[in-house]
């Protein structure tokens, strides 16, 4: 469904998605704070990623251009740590199925502030910027 034209989208498909990211602590948030509409069009213009185990999907430092839900998998986040003139990744957590993350960036227009990599074959459903 997250390959469909998101016009095309069913309120049935819709209602599915906000099933499967019930527990998504930016879903619950927002359902509080404004209307179901606001949180329907979230759901009607996600799209779907998919990531094989060591792909990274976006780098410390870049810019914010979308929102994550993890459909399955894992990824782990990572920040870069400089001393002596030498670079090493320092791993900050995992992430599993139903946690999301990317919103800091896009919240604040601020540049990523870790690199994420998957762990596993990751599906993540994805909200643009435009539409966040």
């Amino acid at each position: 469904m997250l390959n469909k034209v998101p016009t095309l989208r069913q309120s049935s498909e819709l209602k599915l998605l906000s099933k499967c990211t019930s527990n998504v602590k930016f879903f619950e948030e927002l359902k509080q704070k404004c209307n179901s509409v606001v949180v329907d069009q979230c759901y009607r213009y996600m799209t779907l990623q998919v990531f094989v185990t060591g792909e990274i999907v976006f780098h410390k430092g870049t810019k914010g251009k979308n929102f994550y839900v993890i459909l399955s998998g894992k990824v782990a986040l990572y920040t870069i740590y400089h001393q002596d003139g030498h670079q090493s990744n320092i791993h900050i957590r995992d992430l599993d199925q139903g946690e999301s993350f990317g919103e800091l960036a896009l919240l604040e227009n601020a540049p990523r502030s870790a690199t994420v990599v998957c762990k596993e074959k990751t599906k993540l459903a994805v909200l643009d910027k435009l539409n966040f």
